[in-house]
């Protein structure tokens, strides 16, 4: 039920029907990484494994007749617990009798309350390159597919479509490059936003998120070595102290024990995310540094272009349709919506168009079209068995 929930919940932002606009990289970002954030704020705002998020004690009798358990609950979730990192010789790491002196070295334990808001805003952040994307694209790759997406489209209907397609490369030429660059924009703002999410984490947890990982594997808390790095980082045992008046006015203090059994998700939920954005920083990097290439060398994108035409390539039939990094990625969106043979039949009449015919000679890349339908059209051009893409 819960992942049959998730799935209508991907539909809103992702459609098996529409066109593919990203690439995988893309996707760990909008699809994988808030899936999981969303995952993680489900697993630590439920109640039904650990309870409520804390449970105090006062233990003493007579403090149990001046506030209620519930009231010292509240009180102690709101204002926030604390441990006294350092104190060794104790029953629990990081508690001891109250002494005032302690106070200055305490550390307040009050991030439990903002991490299911916290979690759940990193999410939807990882959704926002996405939906930049989406606007900027606005549908030009799903108007361009036409219904090429189809192997049993009749020929005519293909070859009019294939034909519609070469029409507008022609008139469209080196009109794509705001295209283009907007792909690079929202593709570093994802590298860009998920070092971000590193550093704000490593922020609301105070500074212990950066070597989280090693820490929590070596157990080196980097505070003091008498309390291990889980104890620092997330506590199960912590202290509450509140203030109330006695029937005379006098001041009385009430040093309460403090149970957070929903620590025992957030280190775990915490150690994941580490590893996982660790990977994503790594995996986004190379990404951007690919599509950067692509960007600034035609080269590259020659040779991209010959790995899905499965062909040689030499000329400059096509070089105008390469001169910028916006008509090469249109024609790469293009060749990843349609089949591969109305790809290659329209790359061949973009030459054709382009060279004012290809000779058998020039002509490597193999006509994949076997249609009977095609018997008709015997003195086309592209029924020869070999058709060499010229592609610069």
């Amino acid at each position: 039920m819960f992942f049959q929930a998730l799935g209508h919940f991907k539909g809103l932002f992702y459609n098996s029907s529409d066109a593919i606009i990203d690439d995988a990289i893309f996707k760990l970002h909008y699809v994988v990484s808030s899936t999981l954030l969303y995952f993680c704020v489900i697993l630590v705002s439920g109640k039904a494994y650990l309870g409520d998020p804390i449970h105090c004690s006062t233990w003493a009798f007579d403090s149990a007749k001046v506030i209620q358990t519930e009231m010292l609950n509240s009180y102690c979730y709101i204002h926030s617990t604390f441990i006294i990192p350092g104190l060794s010789g104790e029953t629990y790491p990081g508690l001891a009798p109250y002494q005032s002196k302690h106070q200055t070295q305490a550390i307040q334990q009050s991030y439990y309350q903002w991490v299911p808001l916290l979690l759940f805003l990193q999410g939807s952040t990882f959704l926002l390159p996405f939906f930049m994307w989406k606007q900027f694209e606005n549908g030009l790759v799903k108007r361009l597919r036409l219904d090429l997406n189809d192997p049993s489209l009749p020929v005519q209907t293909r070859d009019e479509q294939i034909s519609r397609l070469v029409l507008y490369f022609q008139t469209h030429t080196g009109r794509n490059m705001l295209y283009g660059k907007h792909f690079i924009y929202c593709i570093f703002f994802n590298f860009l936003n998920v070092m971000a999410q590193i550093y704000f984490t490593n922020l609301f947890l105070g500074g212990i998120f950066f070597m989280y990982g090693t820490n929590f594997s070596y157990g080196h808390s980097g505070v003091n070595e008498a309390s291990s790095f889980e104890d620092i980082a997330f506590p199960k045992m912590s202290r509450c102290v509140l203030h109330v008046f006695g029937p005379s006015g006098t001041k009385q203090i009430i040093d309460a024990l403090c149970v957070l059994p929903l620590n025992i998700l957030h280190d775990k939920v915490y150690l994941v995310l580490w590893y996982w954005y660790g990977v994503l920083v790594l995996i986004t990097l190379c990404n951007l540094i690919y599509w950067l290439i692509h960007y600034f060398f035609k080269q590259c994108r020659q040779s991209h272009i010959q790995r899905h035409l499965k062909g040689k390539t030499k000329g400059n039939e096509l070089k105008p349709f390469n001169q910028n990094f916006g008509d090469w990625l249109v024609l790469h969106q293009v060749y990843k919506n349609i089949e591969h043979r109305h790809f290659t039949r329209l790359v061949s009449e973009m030459c054709k168009v382009e060279s004012n015919g290809l000779r058998r000679s020039d002509t490597m890349i193999f006509d994949e079209s076997k249609d009977s339908e095609d018997n008709d059209l015997e003195k086309d051009p592209l029924k020869r068995t070999e058709k060499k893409v010229v592609f610069q």
